[in-house]
């Protein structure tokens, strides 16, 4: 159990030799990874390095991430809100003296939370830690919200109103997709949660890098009394994930009916669907996307961002049994249906 420290014990000063810290959070499938990938492409971008967390076995997100930057992280398994304190210390202290080595330094950690996660906890382990908070200093937590689906998710998921509530600011995604009354009910919601964080529309992730990193910067007593008034977070019952990693080329026809064939019976019990594939034809690796019956259209990257060749494919679902889309998969890929 984490406890809080007393203000007396917590860090209150700001100094330059502390590297800060961005802790980007957001419900599933509400865009981190695309916000990630633009603002890791700035040139304001070259001293950053990245720690990503995913639900699952099979890491992807940092994958998609691996051609913009060499300076990545991931912390497999879970939630980072299950092992914010050792293993994000070191991962931190790895990566600083990595870029240390090179005779560089690093100007920004950007840490991007399993979109089921409670943020706290990392929030905690910045701010209380003191084998962390010698070199870094939380910043801030930018949390997206889908502007489609974020007003449900808001409605059924503790862990999508604990990371609006914690937020300094809030990026409402999805605005070219999503309907007036959708963003306005949304608008109504983040009112009563949390009424003081800055609020930014983004359409594909496109934001000011600047702007959006040096955004504000509380005074820890303050974040410490925020963090102890929010209360614990417990969900994620019924929610499971099944990852799968394929070795051999997929037959596109098959794949797509296989997938329309799940969604279909599962329905919105199905969250999440993230997958990095080698397809049969294809020099490079075609990535899909959806969040409930929505998918995006595919994506081929330029290339391979490491040596596997292997296809990788999470599914975050409620009521998953045990091995469903393993055994669905491999037999429409195999000829039955």
């Amino acid at each position: 159990m984490m406890h809080l420290i007393p203000f007396s014990d917590a860090p209150t000063a700001t100094s330059e030799r502390f590297v800060p810290v961005t802790v980007i959070s957001g419900f599933l499938g509400s865009g981190k990874t695309t916000l990630l990938r633009h603002v890791l492409s700035s040139p304001d971008a070259s001293d950053m390095a990245v720690i990503v967390n995913e639900f699952g076995e099979v890491g992807i997100d940092h994958l998609l991430l691996a051609n913009v930057t060499e300076d990545i992280a991931l912390l497999e398994s879970g939630c980072l809100c299950c092992q914010a304190g050792e293993n994000l210390g070191r991962t931190l202290q790895e990566l600083d003296s990595a870029r240390q080595q090179h005779g560089g330094q690093l100007s920004h950690v950007l840490i991007e939370t399993s979109g089921l996660a409670d943020p706290a906890p990392v929030m905690h382990a910045l701010l209380g830690d003191p084998a962390i908070n010698r070199r870094f200093q939380l910043r801030q937590l930018i949390t997206v919200v889908d502007g489609a689906f974020g007003i449900g998710q808001l409605a059924e998921y503790p862990e999508s109103r604990k990371q609006a509530m914690l937020a300094d600011q809030i990026l409402i995604s999805k605005m070219d997709v999503a309907t007036a009354a959708e963003i306005q009910s949304l608008q109504v919601e983040l009112d009563a949660l949390n009424p003081l964080a800055l609020r930014l529309p983004v359409q594909h992730g496109c934001v000011v890098v600047d702007s959006l990193l040096n955004g504000p910067c509380r005074d820890p007593a303050e974040r410490w009394a925020t963090l102890g008034s929010s209360g614990p977070t417990h969900s994620k019952a019924g929610v499971g994930s099944e990852s799968l990693v394929i070795g051999e080329a997929l037959d596109w026809r098959r794949f797509s009916e296989w997938l329309s064939a799940f969604l279909h019976a599962r329905g919105d019990d199905v969250l999440r669907v993230k997958g990095m594939l080698n397809v049969a034809g294809e020099s490079s690796p075609v990535v899909i996307d959806g969040i409930q019956q929505v998918f995006y259209a595919p994506q081929k990257l330029p290339g391979w961002p490491d040596c596997s060749r292997d296809s990788r494919l999470v599914v975050i679902a409620r009521h998953l049994p045990p091995g469903a889309v393993r055994r669905s998969l491999l037999a429409s890929l195999a000829g039955g249906l």
